[in-house]
C-alpha cells in the first residue's frame, strides 16, 4: 500500500517503532485491558470475516495505528485502511507499519473524506451495516 501523498511523510522506522511504543504503553494506562480489548476485536474481525477472500477493514479515526497494524497482523490477506486527521499520529503509523496499512489524512468532521479512500469504500459501509446494524455476531 503506498501512503497518502499529500500528508507528512513516514517517520524513521525505529523511531516510529519506539514512539509508538510509548504510546502504548501511556494507553494502557488509561484503558483497563487494552491488549485484550483488541484481541477480542481480532477474534470478532476473524469471525466476522471467515471466507472473505480479500476483506477490506476500516479503522475510522486509528490515531498512530495500533489497531490497524493488529488487524493486518491477525487478518494479513485483509486490506486495511486508517483514517485520521492527525499528521503526526499519521506519520508514527505509516513509519511503524509501512506496507500492511494504508493511512489516509482525513478530517471525518467534513463531507467527501470517504473520497480520499478510492476504493474499497463502498463495500466496507456495506459490511458495516449488515454486521453491526442487521446481524451482529453472536
Amino acid at each position: 500500500m503506498t501512503p497518502d501523498p499529500v500528508s507528512a511523510p513516514p517517520l524513521e522506522a525505529e523511531l516510529a517503532r519506539a514512539w509508538l511504543r510509548r504510546w502504548d504503553a501511556r494507553q494502557e494506562r488509561y484503558v483497563a485491558d487494552r491488549e485484550g480489548r483488541f484481541t477480542v476485536i481480532g477474534d470478532v474481525l476473524v469471525h466476522a470475516l471467515a471466507g472473505c477472500a480479500r476483506p477490506f477493514v476500516l479503522d475510522l479515526g486509528c490515531g498512530p495505528g495500533s489497531l490497524s497494524v493488529r488487524v493486518a497482523g491477525r487478518l494479513p490477506s485483509a486490506q486495511v485502511v486508517g483514517v485520521d486527521s492527525d499528521p503526526l499520529l499519521l506519520a508514527l503509523a505509516r513509519g511503524a507499519c509501512p506496507r500492511a496499512v494504508r493511512f489516509v489524512e482525513a478530517d471525518l468532521r467534513l463531507p467527501g473524506w470517504s473520497a480520499l479512500l478510492v476504493r474499497g469504500y463502498r463495500r466496507a459501509a456495506r459490511m458495516l451495516r449488515r454486521t453491526c446494524v442487521s446481524s451482529p455476531v453472536r
